[in-house]
């Protein structure tokens, strides 16, 4: 993760009052955190939250992928089908 990129985004987000932003697989969430996993058509993505914790949700399926595409420097919480 880019923590300059991390702390500037933070920052927008308590400057707009929001609580966090979620960002989906994109160019703009390969150049926040330097990864970013292949778009699928299951929900996923970064959780980011105003007082700078972030984390990942996606389905178990992805996770393994998720968790070393991070290298364990995110949070990864998967969700299966059905939930």
């Amino acid at each position: 993760m880019n923590k300059t990129r991390l702390d500037a985004l933070v920052k927008q987000i308590k400057n707009a009052n929001l609580g966090g932003l979620l960002i989906c697989p994109s160019e703009e969430l390969l150049f926040l955190s330097g990864y970013t996993p292949a778009m699928c058509m299951r929900f996923q993505g970064l959780f980011l939250c105003a007082d700078g914790r972030y984390f990942y949700v996606c389905n178990m399926l992805y996770k393994g992928e998720v968790e070393n595409g991070y290298k364990g420097n995110v949070k990864v919480f998967a969700w299966q089908d059905g939930e």
